[in-house]
């Protein structure tokens, strides 16, 4: 198992650093590589995707944790949006968690990719100047709505939402810094709900690695989260040195080498 580990451990300090940069989960970064190397460790291929989704969402609930506690630290956080957003979110996350477990790795894959793709679209689409000068939308129904739909693409594509909890943010008037900072700690709950789901629905899967919890592989789990856990803080303290329009550009060139590789891997 240390051996299976260490193939990790630099994945997870890439996971961290974008984890705390970004906002995001990790599972942009995790999933695509756990595709080659779940099929390395001999994972059937039916049932690749599934355990790179429940893989991913695993090693998110440490990175988020590390990650969100750098951002609050830094007053980043806005927990009143946070809980509107949460009971949303964790209703789509289970009620889409079922779906993924009849799909097979070539749709899952697709779904990942669209919503790279959309999500680059949100960074890049110019605001309107009424949209600048709003004050930021805080209605509870926006929150708890955008949140199902979040919840529920977060859990068929194995991420804690930051690719699209950072845009949504953004555009409902929310300074970057902060829709990063909030979007980090909204990768926990996500997290966590999906990596009971993958346990809950590939315990009883025969043919999957004996290091196994359900749809989590183990070795992958442990490796990346050491690492990712160091290294979020560090990513954390970049995202408030470096202007919001370098944070979106970054944003953008990372989700565009995402999608490529999705969908040259889906074929």
């Amino acid at each position: 198992m240390l051996e299976s580990m260490l193939i990790y451990l630099p994945l997870g300090i890439i996971a961290g650093l974008m984890a705390g940069l970004l906002g995001l989960g990790g599972g942009l970064v995790v999933v695509p590589i756990l595709t080659i190397t779940l099929k390395i460790s001999g994972v059937p291929d039916e049932e690749i995707m599934k355990m790179a989704l429940g893989t991913s969402f695993a090693t998110i609930c440490f990175t988020s944790l590390s990650s969100v506690y750098a951002h609050n630290k830094k007053q980043a956080v806005l927990w009143r949006v946070l809980f509107k957003f949460l009971p949303g979110v964790l209703c789509g996350v289970f009620v889409f968690g079922f779906f993924v477990t009849l799909f097979s790795t070539l749709v899952l894959k697709y779904c990942f990719a669209v919503f790279v793709l959309f999500s680059i679209y949100n960074l890049l689409r110019a605001k309107k100047k009424a949209e600048e000068n709003k004050p930021p939308n805080e209605s509870i129904k926006v929150l708890t709505g955008f949140g199902f739909g979040i919840g529920g693409i977060s859990a068929l594509v194995g991420v804690g939402g930051g690719a699209m909890t950072v845009p949504l943010l953004n555009h409902l008037g929310f300074e970057m810094k902060k829709a990063i900072g909030t979007s980090a700690a909204a990768g926990f709950p996500i997290a966590l709900a999906g990596a009971i789901n993958a346990i809950w629905h590939g315990i009883n899967v025969e043919g999957l690695p004996a290091m196994s919890l359900g749809y989590i592989y183990l070795p992958a789990l442990f490796g990346i989260s050491i690492t990712s856990m160091l290294f979020a803080p560090i990513g954390a303290k970049l995202a408030h040195t470096v202007s919001p329009i370098i944070l979106k550009r970054v944003f953008v060139s990372y989700l565009g080498i995402i999608f490529i590789q999705m969908v040259l891997s889906a074929h």
